[in-house]
């Protein structure tokens, strides 16, 4: 972490596993994504499978449930799920709202072997 810590400073929003988040700072997912929230990120956003997704902020963290689905493949699915939040937040939907938006589109894509067309999932 600290050989990415000038990079990190600068990033508005992180995507991240849980995995990711403990490889990144040594520290279990939760802690890690405090951590990386008071070195300066304002939203660190962590995608946890079968559990759903959190957004962590200054003002604490937001939980959304997965979509109950079939998984068949995860490939794409984290691309996906950013992709999908990244239009609620780009449509200035609350914090919530964006990571029910990365549930549904990462839930799509699980269903189906290899990343899915964009044009099977709508956003709304």
């Amino acid at each position: 972490m600290e050989a990415l810590e000038k990079i990190i400073k600068r990033t508005h929003i992180l995507f991240l596993n849980k995995k990711e988040v403990t490889l990144l700072t040594g520290r279990d997912y939760n802690d890690g994504a405090e951590k990386l929230v008071e070195t300066g990120v304002p939203l660190v956003v962590v995608t946890m499978g079968k559990d759903g997704s959190k957004v962590y902020t200054e003002a604490g963290q937001i939980h959304q449930p997965a979509n109950e689905q079939n998984v068949i493949d995860t490939t794409g699915a984290g691309d996906s799920f950013a992709a999908g939040f990244i239009t609620g937040f780009y449509n200035k939907k609350n914090l919530k709202e964006c990571l029910r938006q990365g549930n549904k589109s990462a839930s799509t894509c699980v269903t189906k072997f290899g990343a899915f067309k964009g044009s099977e999932y709508k956003y709304k």
